[in-house]
């Protein structure tokens, strides 16, 4: 992530002596105030100094001569800093908003905003769907576009009649001929995740078994810390803190059987603040069990790439380890959330619907 913008210095409320005016001087540029020391120039300064902060630091630009690019550029730069998980690592809604206004720039980035119609918004829908796009995504990338007029109108950087304008593009619909209709998500096959498991790290053959037994998304598993797990009772517990709809104030709270703390319990032997699954700890693992052929006095290699190892595993970490599995030993490709759908698939049959919903 980036590092954080340093606010800048507040324009001073200064006298221009020659004229007895006030005066503020944004991005080199003097604006006159009225007579100095009155209360309508310092009414104006306050006003002005309100208007630069609240506009990111910049005065604000007539609404008929802000080009789209200026509007994206404002618009990331608060997206940069909204959407964050609460810890501070960005949102899928995010990645989806920097595509978005990647393919409408590069179409019309020098366009003005107010000049970014229906029409607009269709020519660039029209580009995902050339690259065979699913509906579900480009429906979602034109709602981020819609989002960022949406933000652009209420910071008065576009008209209502532009943010309103694009509200009338109906979205794709499944079966209209126009884009790609998505595929159903189909539980993965038993016997496939068990012929991955054996050639998985240890720390993530344990976590693709508690998707099996709880039916838990892979985030959550994967940043599970011991001091979030309640082992007092006969079924264990985890208050999840961070989920999908925790902004919304939902509670999450998965479960775990005699199954799950069977896999659980190696790795309970942790401090409280400390994730169960640990990349560093898998690494260790694999060197410990690789073939070493190094001198003891050898120099090590120089490093390929920045890449450094987290505290926990990530998500796309756990899908690329079950696609490379997959691949070096002849397995048809299945994905973790594919065991989401297998566990409900798993739980209805000695269950019904309504309690496997509900898990």
């Amino acid at each position: 992530m980036s590092a954080k913008k340093r606010t800048p210095r507040t324009p001073s409320y200064r006298h221009h002596k020659p004229s007895g005016n006030a005066f503020i001087e944004i991005d080199g540029r003097r604006h006159y105030l009225g007579k100095y020391d009155a209360p309508e120039s310092r009414q104006n300064y306050a006003r002005m100094l309100g208007e630069w902060a609240s506009n990111g630091y910049r005065l604000p630009v007539p609404a008929d001569q802000i080009t789209l690019l200026e509007v994206a550029d404002r618009y990331l730069e608060h997206a940069d800093t909204y959407y964050l998980d609460p810890n501070g690592q960005p949102t899928s809604s995010l990645h989806r908003i920097n595509m978005a206004v990647e393919t409408a720039l590069k179409l019309y980035g020098d366009l003005p905003a107010t000049q970014f119609g229906p029409n607009a918004l269709r020519a660039v829908r029209q580009v995902w769907v050339d690259r065979d796009n699913s509906i579900t995504t480009i429906n979602g990338y034109v709602g981020a576009l819609r989002l960022m007029f949406k933000w652009a109108c209420a910071h008065e950087l576009v008209s209502v009649e532009t943010h309103m304008a694009l509200a009338t593009v109906a979205g794709l619909r499944k079966g209209r001929g126009v884009g790609k209709d998505p595929k159903n998500r189909i539980p993965a096959s038993m016997d496939d995740v068990e012929a991955v498991i054996p050639h998985l790290p240890r720390q993530l053959g344990a976590v693709v078994r508690l998707l099996l037994y709880t039916g838990a998304r892979p985030s959550e598993i994967l940043n599970l810390k011991r001091g979030d797990i309640d082992c007092t009772e006969a079924v264990w517990a985890a208050a999840i803190r961070n989920h999908k709809t925790s902004y919304r104030g939902k509670q999450r709270r998965i479960f775990f059987g005699p199954r799950a703390q069977a896999v659980l319990r190696p790795f309970l032997l942790r401090g409280d603040d400390e994730y169960l699954f640990s990349p560093v700890e898998a690494e260790k693992e694999r060197h410990a069990k690789a073939d070493s052929h190094r001198r003891l006095n050898q120099k090590a290699n120089p490093r390929k790439t920045d890449r450094t190892l987290g505290e926990c595993f990530h998500h796309t970490s756990l899908n690329r380890a079950i696609t490379r599995v997959c691949k070096e030993h002849d397995i048809p490709k299945w994905t973790p959330y594919q065991l989401r759908h297998l566990a409900a698939t798993t739980i209805e049959a000695t269950a019904d619907l309504e309690i496997a919903s509900a898990i």
